[in-house]
């Protein structure tokens, strides 16, 4: 038979109270708990299963992100050449998953020795500067292809993932809940959970 001395289970029994005591708050609207003193205000967080409250999934547009580093690439192309006062046999446009353009064969050499300083190594979470932003391919008739590579467009993402998590962790702040969770799942998500909340459209709105 387990046997327990009196202390201990005194112990035992007062921990469980305060552990109770804890809980109490939880069962009272806030308006009633705002009015009790700051050591009695506390509450025992509750998962969002037991507690209620808005589960919001936000993801990335890749495609958007490929179109829009397209378009910069674009932009710092034809920036480039002009400023070296390149010839060019066809303007800069977008094809497949980067930017060509058709350089004078009398320009040639200057122009692919400029465009080739669009391509810059990759660092942060690749950890690596093996990796480049472009992959330059030249061919004949003063061809030049500079094509996005996807650890740069994975690089883009992941920087729009942290770029946005700081947005969101500004707006939901204005809740004024200390429980809610925002943070990365997965390479292009984030998960928002407020406790308590029960209109998730004003979370959305938000």
């Amino acid at each position: 038979m387990l046997h327990i001395s009196r202390w201990k289970a005194i112990a035992i029994l007062l921990t469980a109270f305060v552990v109770c005591l804890f809980a109490v708050p939880n069962f009272f609207p806030e308006s009633t708990v705002q009015k009790w003193p700051k050591w009695a205000q506390r509450h025992m967080v509750l998962g969002l299963d037991l507690q209620g409250g808005s589960h919001l999934l936000l993801e990335v547009d890749a495609n958007d992100v490929r179109k829009q580093k397209l378009a910069g690439l674009l932009d710092d192309v034809r920036k480039v050449l002009r400023e070296a006062r390149v010839g060019l046999v066809r303007a800069p446009v977008i094809r497949g998953i980067g930017v060509e353009v058709v350089i004078r064969e009398s320009d040639f050499q200057q122009g692919l020795a400029k465009l080739r300083e669009l391509s810059q190594p990759l660092g942060g979470i690749l950890g690596t500067t093996s990796q480049r932003s472009l992959d330059i391919v030249t061919a004949p008739g003063g061809v030049v292809q500079l094509n996005v590579t996807e650890p740069a467009i994975i690089e883009r993402i992941r920087k729009a993932v942290e770029q946005s998590i700081q947005i969101v962790e500004k707006r939901v702040n204005e809740l004024g809940t200390v429980e809610r969770l925002i943070r990365r799942q997965g390479n292009e998500r984030i998960l928002v959970q407020v406790p308590r909340l029960q209109h998730p459209t004003r979370l959305e709105e938000l």
